[in-house]
């Protein structure tokens, strides 16, 4: 399907060789998002929605300085948990990406 110069594949789609984009490439939220935690709690749960295929790898990269070490824990196909080892003076944003690999 055509319009406005987009294509849209209504099905999967799979590429057996290199892929070079030249423009912006968009991903879903469920791919690439960020989350908060509020400052004076230890985890915040992230949901996948809708629910991916199967349980992704889970990164982060914290756009604030964090107090102490963090990590991903409880990742499943619904959502994960980001986990801090000690209480936050101010909230904290981390940058997540979520990817699935066969």
């Amino acid at each position: 399907k055509e319009s406005d110069g987009i294509v849209t594949f209504l099905g999967g789609v799979k590429f057996d060789g290199n892929v070079f984009f030249a423009g912006e490439v968009t991903f879903s939220k469920n791919t690439i998002g960020t989350v908060a935690i509020p400052k004076g709690e230890l985890s915040k749960e992230v949901l996948f929605d809708p629910r991916l295929s199967a349980t992704p790898l889970v990164s982060l990269s914290p756009n604030d300085f964090v107090d102490g070490s963090w990590r991903v824990t409880k990742t499943t196909q619904d959502s994960f948990v980001v986990e801090l080892v000690n209480k936050q003076k101010n909230d904290v944003q981390f940058t997540c990406h979520a990817v699935l690999t066969d």
